[in-house]
């Protein structure tokens, strides 16, 4: 949804059909969209989540703000906080915003002499995840 809400600001459907520019546009929507995951996606009965900030269309629009159609861009998780129109404040915990120290990846492939294969990818999105506090 959140990717969605980001591509109606490039006005889409008036870009032409699996051109590099609009390929470009839903590449760089979705990219921004998933560093967003990666930073709050939670168990909502433990940590707090911005979901009105993260499906705001003002929260899309400075996301949008973000897509040069020149490059791509290393993506980083933005802050919908500020779009989250609420009064009172939560016990729950706060997700904090990943950093690029946090993202990690990683990957293994073995292969044994009967030609069986193994391949392994394991992301590591937050410290938590791999037992460092």
């Amino acid at each position: 949804m959140e990717t969605l809400n980001i591509l109606e600001n490039a006005k889409i459907k008036e870009i032409e059909y699996c051109t590099a520019e609009s390929v470009h546009l839903i590449a760089e929507s979705m990219k921004l969209a998933w560093a967003d995951r990666l930073a709050y996606d939670a168990d909502p009965r433990y940590a707090e989540i911005p979901r009105v900030g993260l499906l705001s269309k003002a929260y899309a629009r400075s996301r949008f703000e973000r897509i040069s159609l020149d490059t791509a861009e290393s993506t980083v998780a933005g802050n919908p906080w500020q779009y989250e129109q609420r009064t009172t404040s939560s016990t729950k915990t706060s997700l904090p915003i990943q950093t690029e120290r946090d993202r990690n990846t990683i990957h293994l492939c073995v292969v044994d002499k009967e030609h069986n294969m193994v391949s392994l990818t394991h992301g590591i999105y937050l410290q938590v995840d791999c037992g460092i506090l």
